[in-house]
């Protein structure tokens, strides 16, 4: 979920839904209102609905339109969203650097770093699989992430077992 529009008494969302199936709802916006919550379908731009999209970041430096939505295989599509028209238009689809085979990667955010975009995102782990993050350098000219670096995390109470790698 990102942030599209902030008032006084209203805030807009744009979220992605974790959709695998052709016609379930990709993209929607969420609006808070005093009266509760307002939920509005939006229609996925071109024919290639994207599979499992689990990430969802507004672009920093770029007008409050700009997102950038991604999937657990890796794949990014760079968003422009029309609040007024409520139209989405595709606007590059590019991959991720560098991702493992059998990856599910569960986040994806863009933020502004000394004057630079840096992008990170994660790969969930399970059981005795740790969970690794990514992070590198985005170039939003050339699309081109140039990865820096990554980390393993493990988190030893998520796991039943009195094993080594768990503790």
């Amino acid at each position: 979920m990102a942030l599209v529009a902030q008032h006084s008494d209203t805030a807009s969302f744009l979220i992605v839904h974790d959709s695998k199936k052709p016609g379930q709802g990709r993209l929607a916006t969420v609006t808070t209102r005093d009266k509760g919550l307002q939920y509005l379908p939006l229609n996925w731009p071109d024919n290639q609905e994207p599979t499992d999209l689990e990430g969802l970041t507004a672009i920093p430096g770029k007008s409050s339109s700009s997102f950038m939505a991604s999937t657990s295989a890796g794949k990014v599509y760079h968003l422009r969203f029309d609040a007024s028209s409520k139209m989405v238009r595709l606007l590059k689809v590019f991959d991720l650097p560098n991702v493992p085979q059998g990856s599910e990667l569960e986040g994806f955010s863009v933020q502004e770093l000394n004057n630079q975009l840096l992008a990170v995102w994660a790969h969930r782990g399970a059981g005795l699989e740790t969970a690794v993050v990514y992070w590198g350098l985005l170039n939003p000219n050339t699309y081109q992430i140039t990865q820096t670096a990554s980390t393993r995390l493990k988190y030893p109470g998520l796991c039943r077992h009195e094993c080594a790698p768990c503790i």
